[in-house]
């Protein structure tokens, strides 16, 4: 018969039995034997844990001296040993017996056990050991786990299916509610569509709506007028069908941008419109439209015209390029006006003539005002001859006063240093006639500098200044009354007319044909054509009340509508009628269509939203669900009908109001509805809560509010929406329903709306939980913290806390305790809660438990936690902003003022805050305007882009470009403004200093004394001075779009003046171009022209200025000194044949030195002009820069002034060689790096020596050499334009040195070779290079004198070579350190 296993409670039964030490001695066999038959590992511990005692059962491998004196430490992991030492001590302090499960490695596999611990005790009650029984319990506890992961699906399968039928009924009762909803919107989207199209048509800008495939959907009226077609005859078509390939191709390619980026898309576009041809520059931005699903279904365009704004920017940016032109041109010439003196001087006599030709009066002093020379019109001025002048001073021929003003002026210009310019009334003593005179007077300066006397030009400008005065009075009063009356007609849609009643003749302003829908080539306003397109039912009105005017009563306002040709019907007010004269009527039209469409769209509106309010009150009422909306910014409310009723308010007497509102809710539901609120305001997070209401003299009352957000196209939450209901008797009946207890209904009531629950004893050990609270802490079961403390839930440092042990003993004394707490979850992660723990009394009035109800708020916490962040980094924004900000509170104190602000100001922030700011801060010219912008922000009316200027502590004035922003506070309402500013003060003073130089520029071009004008790229006239007008006779009104070539020039010149022109357009200028214009009286006007092109601030070429000077008289004088010189010369013909070639040379010296001379002369009056104009306000550089032009012009003179002196010392024998030996190398390359400088290195000159003649001499005058090489070498250049390279090649032969210098330009035609080295003798094709023709002529006399050759071979095209032989004379030998030299700059040349 097997053994009989012992149970446990033979096991504590033998225990109990076995209390004397003895006893236990005695039975020690029979309790072994019993130990090692139990399948139980059984073992006995001191308190501190350690092993006393192991029964080493057989079916354990484990020996007994394997475990006694360990510690359990030494046998498991930290966690089971800490368990079970914690468990010893808690039975050692309890003295009462303990049941553990541990999950054991044992032998090499986890296996469960169950650990009954047993304290022992001696006679005194100590506990002195402690008996433990491990139980093996896998197989049982891998069956509870499974048959717990069942119930647990189970339970889960339960909940889903509770929470799929609420989502169910919630979804049926959402889906009726939307399909209510979208009925609702379906009428209100109809409508909005009739106010959007209403809305769009009345917009000036372009907007159309196209399908992705380019197919358009809508388009506005402005745009119907683009492609000249109805929009019913546009919908559904494409670009393509009414554009160009290439312009449908471009707007095709811009849609695409726009779809594909997502995002919209800005470029500028030409277009001309097909209604009536005009064009315009439109800013198009192009937006892609998206379904609800985010997929794109289209493209919006909006067309704005920018004409007029970019017409203005190229203007002014084309101002100042040309303002920088001049002004640079300016400084060149300063540098080099004082150079410019002596060569001036010595040209004196050559310049008489010139002098005495112009109509202004011209005079020369010395330092000490004595007059060195005066032309003849200044004779006129003192009635004396000009013998009778020289010497003599002002004082000799004026009364004292007068004489001291010219003097004190004379000596002004000499001080300064520079041109000085005045006006002054001159009385001429030959006839007694007064002039106001233009007076410029110019320091004239020595070789050293010295100033030596004054140069004075008297230009009279008496009939200019009347002509100007009078045509700006005109002007200003013209262009004021048409621009305000056009401005005013075209922004008010206001139209004017006149009618003459005995003629029957009626006269339009352009703005009445544009309200008619007619224009001016289809239609004559007459009685008859306009009663044609009145109605015909408004007819008779109209004629009633413009009879009642022809019969003097006082005339009223009067609406009708017309029927334009279109078929388009249109609503008028005739606004006033005036009598003006015996037959003349003037009266003023309006065109009201859009306001009277709004009106009947208004009226039409009122109705059908009375009547869906009606029905949807109706509804409401029946339901028993009141509707609301919120505007979550401003808190304003909308209520239904019923919602009043609801809150027991009286529709037609109350107006519902935020505050209001939330005075009758319940204290204790208070913060629940605004963190709600507050969700969905900011976070867009709809809501479903019941609270209470409490209204004066009447029940509280339970009311459920629904709420969801409404957003915009932009994703912005613009509106809460929502509905309430009043659940009073469900909740009462609930409450009845539920009366079994307060728990009872508690844990009821978090089930049913998903809260957690949980119940404590009074000193925190946990009773029960719901699963809502086991699953939102991460637990499996309530079963692993019940009997447990709450402190498992809360943070380690928070379980001694003394709020915390205060937190149980307020519970413990009856206070409820609630709010938001902080909790551990199972993995360690944290939730917040928002939670209630209420006590609970016994049946003897005893607090016995806690029951807790909460939800979980850590979404809530964390998106609070969200916006204190963004708060604070958006102060901290603020603070460290780049861009001056300042905050105003409702009073205009300063609350608000960052680092920006006080860098800008030097005012720091403690300085200005409680400061008053517009009173304090702002300029008091800028203290109304300022205050206005802030009063608009503290009403909700934002400003952008405002200027205005802040006081600096130094004094000074910081512009600010400012925009204001309202600040408001979480509930909406108004706290103050933020101001975000730009500082702008270099910017304005740089646009205002940008005003003034174009204004300045623009008063230049008009007041200069030499014609100006300009073209734009089609060559059409934009430009034309007040010269330009008294030279030709026609006004700038008359040629302003005009084709200047076309127009106003000889037709024997429109070739070549056009040339010169596209030449410019082309950025190629031209300098001294003689031309003539047509003027209005039939005459020729001969212009000296200088050419310059015209750019924008991109570079882009936008046309050609023109500066000119009117050389009619001096083209005159020039053509009667030719025919003068013919004539005599005719009648010299007989005589000697030296004599009559003298005579021709002088011709061709007058025709030659007149337009030679006069156009440096030109360019130095113009450049000393605009230096004695601008001297104040010019930089030094671009006075230097004017001054080096000077200097150019006045050597160019003088080296023609030379050239002529070796042509008359030729021509009477008085040129001489006086020959020596000199390097052959230093001289040539000399003469080429000479000619490289003044052409600036224009060309390639390359030497050639085969024969090795660098180092060897020449036998040449050196003067006669350089005459002779640097004219055919400076020819070479000049002449080929086209061409980089020029040659120069050394040869020898017996007797001779050869130079060949050969060009690859023009060519000289072959009959005009002959004639080539006649004094002034220029090729046909040269076009309009510079020159005198004086340069071959020196040339040949030279080579003559030394005894050479000189040929010449050329092709027209292809190049000229001319071949110089110099006798060869006295060797001499080169010292051999000199030829090293020679060597290096030979090499050197080369190279370069």
């Amino acid at each position: 018969m097997p053994k009989k296993k012992p149970t446990y409670q033979d096991l504590e039964k033998l225990i109990i039995e076995l209390k004397s030490e003895n006893e236990i001695l005695k039975s020690n066999d029979r309790f072994n034997m019993l130990l090692r038959a139990s399948d139980d590992m059984i073992t006995v511990h001191q308190p501190n844990g350690k092993y006393l005692y192991y029964n080493g059962p057989t079916c354990y491998s484990v020996k007994s001296e394997d475990i006694v004196g360990k510690m359990p430490g030494d046998l498991f992991n930290q966690d089971i040993s800490d368990k079970l030492i914690k468990t010893f001590k808690r039975v050692k302090e309890t003295g009462e017996s303990k049941t553990i499960e541990v999950l054991l490695d044992w032998l090499g596999e986890k296996k469960w056990f169950s650990e009954y611990i047993y304290p022992f005790k001696n006679a005194k009650g100590e506990v002195v050991e402690i008996v433990k029984v491990c139980k093996d319990i896998h197989k049982r506890k891998i069956a509870e786990q499974e048959i717990e992961n069942k119930n647990k699906a189970l339970v889960r399968n339960e909940k889903e299916l509770q929470i799929s039928n609420r989502l169910y009924r919630k979804l049926n009762k959402e889906l009726q509610q939307a399909n209510k909803d979208l009925r609702n919107a379906k009428d209100n989207i109809k409508k909005n569509e009739i106010n959007l199209r209403t809305l769009m048509n009345s917009i000036p800008d372009l907007i159309w709506l196209k399908s992705v495939d380019g197919k358009y959907l809508f388009v506005n009226h402005r745009f119907e007028d683009f492609f000249g077609a109805k929009e019913q005859d546009i919908i559904g078509k494409t670009d393509y069908d009414f554009v160009d390939k290439d312009l449908a191709d471009f707007f095709r390619k811009h849609d695409k941008k726009a779809m594909r980026n997502g995002a919209p898309t800005i470029n500028e576009e030409y277009i001309v419109f097909a209604n009536d041809n005009h064009g315009e520059l439109l800013e198009t931005t192009k937006v892609p439209v998206l379904s609800k699903e985010k997929d794109i279904i289209g493209v919006l365009g909006i067309g704005k015209d920018i004409t007029t704004k970019r017409e203005a920017e190229k203007a002014l940016k084309a101002s100042n390029a040309e303002y920088l032109k001049l002004n640079q041109e300016l400084q060149e010439s300063n540098k080099k006006l004082s150079k410019a003196k002596d060569s001036i001087e010595k040209s004196e006599v050559n310049l008489r003539t010139l002098m005495n030709s112009i109509p202004d009066l011209i005079w020369l002093k010395s330092v000490d005002g004595k007059f060195l020379f005066v032309n003849h019109r200044f004779e006129k001025l003192f009635d004396a001859k000009e013998s009778d002048i020289i010497g003599k001073t002002d004082y000799d021929f004026l009364d004292k006063e007068l004489a001291d003003f010219f003097t004190k002026n004379d000596r002004k210009a000499i001080s300064n240093g520079f041109a000085t310019v005045n006006e002054e009334v001159a009385t001429f003593a030959n006839d007694n006639h007064s002039e106001l005179l233009e007076t410029t007077k110019v320091p004239v300066y020595s070789k050293d500098k010295d100033i030596i006397g004054v140069l004075g030009i008297g230009r009279d400008i008496t009939e200019k200044r009347k002509a100007e005065k009078e045509i700006e009075q005109k002007t200003i009063k013209l262009n004021a009354l048409n621009k305000s009356l056009n401005l005013a007609q075209k922004l008010g849609n206001i139209a004017s007319w006149k009618w003459n009643i005995e003629s029957d003749k009626k006269e339009w302003s352009d703005q009445m044909y544009r309200i008619y829908g007619v224009t001016k080539d289809n239609f004559c306003p007459s009685s008859r054509s306009i009663s044609e397109l009145i109605l015909q039912e408004d007819l008779k009105k109209v004629e009633q009340g413009f009879s009642s005017i022809l019969n003097g009563e006082k005339f009223v306002p009067l609406e009708f509508r017309i029927k334009r040709p279109s078929g388009e019907i249109r609503d008028l007010l005739s606004v006033s009628v005036e009598k003006q004269g015996e037959h003349s009527f003037f009266g003023v039209t309006k065109d009201i269509t859009e306001q009277k469409q709004i009106e009947r769209d208004k009226l039409k509106s009122l109705l059908k939203l009375q009547k869906t309010e009606n029905e949807l009150n109706e509804a409401q009422k029946l339901a028993q669900i009141g509707s609301w909306l919120l505007n979550p910014i401003n808190k304003n409310m909308k209520w239904s009908e019923e919602t009043f009723h609801i809150w027991g308010f009286n529709h037609n007497k109350n107006t519902p109001k935020y505050d209001m509102f939330l005075d009758l809710i319940h204290n204790d539901d208070l913060e629940l509805f605004k963190n709600s609120i507050e969700e969905a305001s900011l976070m867009g997070i709809p809501f479903d809560i019941k609270f209470r209401i409490c209204i004066p003299n009447f029940p509280q009352k339970t009311i459920r509010s629904i709420c969801k957000p409404v957003f915009d196209a932009s994703n912005n939450i613009v509106n809460l929406k929502g509905t309430n209901q009043d659940i009073t008797e469900q909740v009462e009946q609930q409450e009845k329903i539920l009366s079994v207890g307060a728990e009872s209904r508690a844990m009821k009531s978090a089930v049913d709306f998903g809260w957690l629950s949980a119940e404590y004893s009074i000193d925190g050990t946990i009773l029960k939980a719901n699963d809502n609270f086991v699953s939102e802490f991460g637990y499996y079961s309530n079963k692993e913290f019940i009997g447990k403390h709450h402190k498992i839930f809360c943070d380690f440092y928070y379980e001694d806390a003394e709020h915390y042990k205060q937190f149980w003993e307020n519970l413990a004394k009856g206070k409820e305790q609630k709010g938001e707490f902080k909790r551990i979850k199972k993995d360690g992660s944290s939730l917040w809660i928002n939670a209630n723990y209420t006590p609970v009394k016994d049946m003897n009035g005893n607090y016995y438990k806690v029951i807790k109800i909460a939800n979980d708020i850590s979404e809530m916490v964390k998106n609070r936690l969200k916006i204190t962040t963004i708060a604070n980094e958006l102060q901290q924004f603020i603070e460290t902003a780049n861009a001056p900000i300042f905050g105003i509170d409702n009073q205009g104190l300063v609350n608000e003022w960052n680092q920006t602000s006080e860098k800008i100001t030097g005012f720091k922030k403690e300085e200005v805050l409680g400061k008053n700011l517009v009173e304090t801060y702002i300029t008091k010219n800028y203290q109304s305007s300022v205050r206005r912008v802030l009063y608009n922000a503290l009403r909700g009316k934002e400003t952008a882009n405002y200027e205005f200027p802040l006081f600096g502590k130094n004094g000074t004035r910081v512009m600010v470009l400012l925009n204001s922003s309202t600040r408001r506070d979480i509930n909406g309402k108004i706290t103050g403004v933020l101001g975000v500013g730009q500082d702008i003060t270099q910017i304005d003073d740089l646009r205002t200093v940008s005003v003034s130089i174009a204004k300045e520029l623009r008063q230049f071009i008009e007041t200069a004394n030499a014609p100006i004008f300009g073209i734009d790229s089609h060559g059409l006239v934009n430009e034309w001075n007040q010269t330009s007008e008294k030279i030709t006779g026609f006004k700038k009104k008359e040629v302003l779009g005009k084709n200047l070539v076309e127009t106003y020039i000889t037709k024997d010149y429109q070739t070549s003046v056009k040339q010169v022109l596209d030449d410019a357009l082309q950025g190629k200028e031209t300098a001294n171009y003689e031309f003539p214009l047509f003027a209005k009286n039939g005459t020729r006007v001969m212009v000296l022209l200088n050419s310059s092109t015209r750019r924008d601030t991109k570079g882009k070429i936008t046309g050609v200025l023109g500066v000119g000077q009117d050389i009619t008289e001096l083209d005159s004088y020039r053509k009667e000194l030719e025919v003068k010189v013919n004539e005599r010369t005719l009648k010299l013909n007989e005589s000697l044949e030296k004599q009559k070639e003298l005579n021709e040379l002088k011709s061709r010296f007058v025709s030659t030195a007149s337009h030679e001379f006069r156009t440096p002369l030109s360019a130095i009056n113009f450049a000393a002009g605009s230096i004695k104009k601008y001297w104040s306000k010019m930089e030094p550089i671009m006075i230097n820069k004017k001054l080096h032009k000077i200097e150019d012009q006045v050597l160019h003179m003088t080296k023609l002034l030379d050239d002529i002196l070796v042509v008359g010392q030729a021509d009477v024998g008085k040129l001489i060689s006086e020959p020596s030996n000199i390097n052959l190398g230093n001289f040539i390359y000399e003469i080429i790096e000479e000619v490289n400088t003044s052409r600036k290195k224009s060309h390639e000159i390359i030497l050639t020596d085969k024969e090795g003649l660098i180092n060897s001499s020449i036998f040449i005058d050196e003067k006669l050499g350089r005459n002779i090489f640097i004219n055919l070498i400076d020819n070479a250049l000049k002449f080929s334009p086209d061409s980089k390279k020029v040659t120069v090649d050394l040869a020898s032969e017996e007797k001779h040195t050869i130079f060949i210098i050969t060009d690859f330009g023009i060519g000289i035609p072959e009959f005009e070779l002959k004639n080539i080295y006649s004094p002034f003798t220029r090729g046909k094709n040269v076009d309009l290079i510079q020159g005198t023709g004086l340069g071959l002529s020196i040339v040949k006399e030279a080579v003559d004198l030394t005894g050479g050759e000189i040929e010449v071979s050329s092709k027209v095209g292809k190049g000229t070579t001319f071949i110089v032989k110099i006798p060869k004379g006295q060797n001499v030998k080169i010292p051999q350190q000199l030829n090293n030299k020679i060597h290096e700059y030979s090499s050197s040349e080369n190279n370069t």
